[in-house]
């Protein structure tokens, strides 16, 4: 790959990779395994702000978040799902494998939960900011309800700092948020499963790098456009167009 190509890849994905390749090392380093020291580090990355008067749920992720939305809806505590379409990958794009949101939908619906109760918001979404925009463009066309966000639980804090970033002072009021805990470990018991050991160090390189680099709004970022690319390499390096109408 070229100099001009490498430079469309996102910065900010490179500066992250490089930040938690960073941050592994330090963690490796100073890591002592001692429970009390790694149930503290746990314990750290969840943060709850549960309410009682959610009107709808915001499902970020599936499995177990799906159980409790199916759950919430049969008790009546909320009256929508709340799901966000993921960017496709090319397996989706392809045909090969369905949409996650479609996907999450028949596992809902599987679960007894009406289709008019499962709303998919205008919007695509790859990491949790993303997932905050589009939340942030919906709570703005709309009169706001009271939204619970249901995410991986040891993402807590992160989710939170994301959403207060990236959502204005109303509309953070409108939330509360509940991490549920993966299958295989806990904040507690992390330690003990492989699983535990790579969502949880996953877990503490999101958290800081958003504490330390910040959280990126969208309208900075850069718009890409594939033909735009797609011109500016022919003029570069010449050839035919890959592609024609």
């Amino acid at each position: 790959m070229n100099e001009s190509q490498t430079s469309h890849v996102p910065s900010s994905s490179r500066r992250k990779r490089r930040f938690g390749r960073i941050l592994l090392g330090l963690f490796v380093v100073g890591v002592v395994i001692h429970p009390w020291w790694l149930r503290g580090i746990g314990e750290f990355l969840v943060a709850e702000q549960p309410k009682s008067d959610a009107e709808v749920v915001l499902v970020l992720g599936g499995d177990h978040r799906l159980q409790e939305a199916a759950e919430l809806i049969r008790d009546q505590t909320v009256s929508e799902v709340w799901l966000v379409e993921l960017d496709p990958t090319y397996a989706v794009q392809a045909g090969i494998l369905p949409a996650d949101h479609i996907v999450a939908t028949d596992q809902l619906v599987s679960m007894d939960v009406l289709p008019s109760q499962i709303r998919i918001l205008n919007g695509r979404a790859r990491e949790y900011d993303d997932a905050a925009y589009v939340l942030a463009k919906e709570l703005s066309e709309f009169p706001e309800p009271n939204v619970l966000v249901l995410y991986e639980r040891q993402d807590g804090r992160n989710v939170q700092r994301v959403f207060s970033e990236l959502l204005n002072e109303s509309q953070f009021r409108h939330l509360s948020f509940h991490g549920l805990p993966d299958d295989e470990y806990n904040e507690t018991s992390w330690w003990r499963s492989r699983t535990g050991w790579k969502e949880t160090f996953t877990a503490i390189s999101d958290l800081a790098y958003t504490l330390v680099v910040g959280v990126e709004h969208h309208e900075d970022r850069e718009s890409w456009d594939p033909d735009a690319y797609e011109r500016e390499l022919i003029s570069q390096f010449g050839g035919a167009p890959c592609h024609t109408e």
